[in-house]
């Protein structure tokens, strides 16, 4: 072989050589850049994870002073007996007015 085929093919193989080493330096980039791409959602999936635990935590203590089934149930039966009550006072204040009426007449006629 001759100076200037040793020359061509020094050329083709420095060629090839910058060529993969632009390939595998691309790959790497590459690879880095969704390694940070999952590092920052990973980052961005604690932050959220932390947001959703505090607000879950303020929700928990919330339902631990509200009130419960049976607790509901009472002030139902509460509220039912305090109709009743107040059903009998209504029937009780009308023979009231009805015995103050005639009262209130007889006094009216009584004047006359």
């Amino acid at each position: 072989m001759n100076y200037d085929a040793i020359k061509i093919w020094v050329d083709v193989a420095q060629f090839l050589i910058t060529g993969a080493i632009g390939v595998y330096i691309y790959l790497v980039n590459k690879g880095d850049a969704t390694n940070e791409r999952i590092s920052d959602l990973a980052e961005d999936h604690d932050e959220r994870l932390d947001d959703h635990q505090q607000r879950i935590s303020r929700v928990e203590e919330a339902l631990k002073h509200m009130p419960t089934h049976d607790d509901l149930s009472g002030i139902k039966a509460d509220i039912a007996s305090l109709k009743s009550e107040t059903h009998g006072q209504t029937e009780l204040l009308r023979r009231l007015e009805a015995t103050v009426g005639r009262i209130s007449d007889w006094l009216i006629q009584k004047a006359k």
